[in-house]
């Protein structure tokens, strides 16, 4: 089957149509009935097959519309080209590939797995999405682009096992000695290192080789139900094809699909955004140009992403983006309130469970160990949260802090956040006795409603092909959160000391996480190369 297809994916690229058509269509023939992935290739097979043809269609269509008809043609009624392929087609093989995949992806017990079984799909997805691009409505890319954006976060998951509550513990233990190490500067043990490594490989073992139960995922939501819950507010849902960025823009009356700039621009900019952002946290004699250059790339993200997309100034705005967009920072972009989302499903499950849980006033406000400011932070915060539980070194412990936030409304968490790129399940935040990783926090389902995270880069997700991410915030909005507010960039030790008040303010008033944020910026605008760093860093996350 797989030599079937590389020889009609061959025979596409020099034009040779019969034989694509050949080795593609006994390609589909030969997958079917067999597992899993190789029924999605069969799907991929004849998806190409039907893609080609309704290209070749269209080309000679407008080969057609540009020749003249001759006479016995116009005598006889008929067309010069031959009759149009299945428009169809295409999609549907498509969609019953990745629908294939849903049903797989459901029954496996592991949001880790999950996520990796989606880049199977990566390419039904982008296959579909060309063909979408050429054909539909921009309703219905909206619709396509949510099959394929964080689908294995929107998982129903049932309970979680206890069965790995004593290598959770046992690895805590090793965290602490190795956090000990380090404050000694000299080079890590080995012994804890390999510990360390076996440990999270146990862990994981043993999440994916729990008993699988099939699960149901969230439906899918329509640019008409966006457009209620959005109620006068803007969404924009982005996606790439090779070099272009393109978006799906929900407004108050309309939905549009626009084309935007180069997404090697984009990247470019981006790169060059925290490479000043990164200068300005070493300061020196080169912080006015580290500040100007951060600025100007900036003004030219602004330009590229935002500013076609027509939404007026002080507009509250939805952000929606691809893997390869997630390291821009979509706040200071826009001139309103700016919310970000893995997906617009997810958003608009943020925005049911806002409108109907009333408000509540459980607060919990946790200090971590080590880091400049935190409980001056929290302190500062028991003012306007006077009955909230707060807890400081050396209370605030894993088991502390998590039997206090899953009986809050809001959590404050100001301590060291540890990303790990190559294993974003053990990703931490530093309290007093060990990490709280994103896998307890998913697996214990621990999520109150909002969520600020004063760490660095709490807000960097890991990315996976399929547009799957996992990370703190994917974690807490998957398991129920409706509102986060996380940094996309490292912030300095205390930089969020002079913020964090003035957003509680707000967030007394009953504003929400993405207004507070804006209204404390528009308020004041950053007096120091710090506060401009964190006044970029900061993003809000869903609706609440």
């Amino acid at each position: 089957m797989e030599a079937h297809l590389v020889a009609g994916r061959a025979a596409l690229a020099t034009d040779e149509r019969r034989r694509a058509r050949r080795h593609l269509s006994a390609a589909g023939a030969l997958a079917g009935g067999q597992t899993l992935l190789v029924r999605l290739r069969g799907r991929l097979a004849l998806a190409l097959l039907a893609d080609a043809a309704a290209q070749a269609a269209q080309g000679a269509d407008a080969t057609a519309t540009a020749r003249p008809r001759t006479a016995s043609a116009y005598g006889q009624g008929v067309a010069t080209h031959p009759a149009a392929p299945d428009a169809g087609a295409v999609l549907r093989h498509c969609g019953a590939g990745l629908a294939d995949l849903a049903r797989h992806r459901a029954a496996l017990p592991s949001v880790e797995l999950r996520v990796l079984a989606a880049g199977h799909g990566v390419e039904l997805g982008d296959l579909g999405l060309r063909h979408l691009l050429r054909t539909a409505p921009p309703s219905r890319i909206l619709h396509w682009l949510e099959r394929t954006r964080a689908a294995a976060l929107l998982t129903v998951e049932p309970a979680a096992h206890d069965d790995i509550d004593d290598l959770v513990i046992a690895l805590r233990t090793v965290e602490q000695e190795l956090r000990a190490a380090r404050r000694e500067h000299g080079p890590l043990p080995r012994n804890l290192l390999a510990r360390q490594a076996a440990l999270e490989a146990q862990i994981r073992r043993r999440s994916w080789g729990r008993e699988g139960k099939t699960t149901r995922s969230a439906e899918i939501v329509t640019a008409g139900q966006l457009r209620d819950l959005l109620d006068g507010g803007w969404l924009a849902e982005f996606a790439t094809v090779d070099d272009t960025v393109v978006a799906v823009v929900v407004g108050p009356r309309r939905t549009r699909r626009i084309r935007l700039g180069a997404l090697s621009v984009v990247a470019r900019e981006t790169a060059a955004l925290h490479f000043a952002l990164r200068r300005l946290l070493r300061g020196g004699c080169y912080t006015d140009q580290a500040l100007s250059a951060a600025r100007a790339s900036l003004d030219t993200l602004a330009e590229l992403l935002i500013a076609p997309l027509g939404v007026p100034p002080g507009a509250p705005l939805v952000v929606v983006p691809p893997a390869k967009l997630l390291r821009v920072p979509w706040s200071p972009l826009h001139q309103g309130p700016v919310c970000g989302a893995p997906s617009a499903t997810m958003w608009a499950r943020s925005r049911r469970a806002a409108q109907s849980r009333p408000p509540g006033h459980q607060v919990a406000l946790v200090a971590g160990p080590n880091l400049t400011g935190a409980v001056a932070e929290v302190q500062a915060l028991e003012a306007r949260h006077p009955h909230a539980t707060a807890l400081l070194p050396p209370k605030s412990t894993v088991e502390a802090v998590v039997a206090a936030l899953r009986q809050a409304d809001l959590a404050h968490l100001a301590c060291h956040g540890h990303l790990r790129s190559d294993s974003p399940l053990f990703s931490a935040l530093e309290l007093s006795d060990g990490p709280l990783t994103v896998y307890e926090l998913h697996s214990r389902a621990v999520a109150p409603h909002r969520v600020v995270l004063a760490a660095c880069d709490s807000g960097v997700e890991r990315d996976y092909e399929g547009d799957e991410v996992l990370g703190f915030v994917s974690a807490l909005m998957a398991g129920g959160a409706a509102g986060v507010i996380a940094s996309g960039v490292p912030l300095p030790d205390g930089a969020s000391l002079a913020l964090m008040p003035r957003l509680h303010d707000r967030i007394v008033r009953g504003e929400s996480l993405a207004c507070a944020l804006w209204a404390v910026r528009a308020a004041e605008p950053p007096a120091s190369p710090v506060d401009f760093v964190t006044w970029c860093g900061l993003t809000a996350y869903g609706a609440a």
